[in-house]
């Protein structure tokens, strides 16, 4: 058993649920084994003990085995949660119920469980480790309940890698109510370093291209120079557009440079999926 759980009976109740939530919040679970409400939601609570690692202590009370103290605590209904702090009740519920209603009382009264992975992304990323950091800031955005202080990580990564393109669509998909100081920051920050990327080796090579559009050789200088911005969805379009003509275009040149630009953008990565699979289909 996790050391987040305890059986509650007559003779450790003083220990485990009044003189423990002095130090820390006990949600007491009161239940009857074989009663189907209370069979799903155990390993419900177990795993929710487990992910606050010591946010709260979850103490059962099987009450068939401990009818005294479920008289104690007027038990009517089971499942029944209680959550103690400071050896009293300040909020409970009875009845069946879902992980999202136990999620909701545990969340009025106790701080949000740390995830490890943003933990650690977070300490790599004021270390200067930022390719490493986006690697463990994609992770916690998988799995995070409130993504929005991870998803502002991961774009403030994405800036220090120079990787525009994934800043901005993680920037356009914060809603209105969650565009806040560091959120405008952020779009701040992301201006002043595509105005640094539109270079005049950029301008030149577009203005060239556009007079020549079917230069692929252009082209291909111009996706290296997009590349070396951080522009990297403008770069692989522009050599897409070259390979779906000529695969071994200039040796097998843009070929190499599209696969060396996908590899940069690391596995897992949403535009590097994109391009990959395109090339992909090319290849095969």
């Amino acid at each position: 058993m996790s050391q987040y759980i305890v059986d509650v009976t007559t003779e450790n109740f003083q220990q485990t649920l009044l003189d423990a939530s002095f130090t820390q919040p006990v949600l007491v679970f009161f239940y009857v084994n074989g009663h189907e409400p209370c069979d799903s939601l155990a390993p419900v609570l177990s795993q929710l003990a487990t992910d606050y690692q010591g946010g709260f202590v979850l103490a059962k009370v099987d009450c068939d085995a401990q009818q005294m103290l479920a008289a104690q605590f007027q038990i009517q209904a089971v499942p029944t949660l209680y959550l103690l702090k400071e050896g009293r009740p300040i909020d409970g519920v009875a009845g069946p119920q879902t992980q999202e209603s136990v999620q909701q009382l545990l969340d009025k009264h106790l701080p949000a469980p740390q995830d490890p992975d943003f933990e650690e992304g977070l300490g790599l990323l004021e270390a200067g480790k930022a390719a490493e950091a986006i690697a463990k800031l994609s992770q916690a955005m998988a799995n995070a309940r409130d993504p929005h202080p991870v998803k502002l990580a991961l774009i403030h990564a994405y800036l220090q890698e120079n990787r525009l393109d994934e800043a901005e669509a993680q920037l356009a998909t914060i809603a209105m109510k969650d565009q806040d100081a560091d959120y405008k920051g952020l779009l701040s920050e992301l201006q002043l370093k595509k105005d640094a990327a539109d270079t005049p080796e950029i301008r030149a090579l577009a203005d060239a291209l556009a007079q020549a559009p079917e230069d692929d050789s252009l082209r291909l200088k111009l996706a290296v120079q997009l590349h070396a911005a951080g522009r990297n969805e403008e770069a692989l379009d522009s050599l897409m557009t070259v390979l779906k003509k000529d695969l071994n275009f200039q040796n097998g040149e843009a070929k190499k440079t599209c696969l060396d630009i996908l590899a940069a953008l690391g596995q897992g990565n949403a535009l590097a999926a994109k391009y990959r699979r395109q090339l992909f289909s090319l290849l095969y």
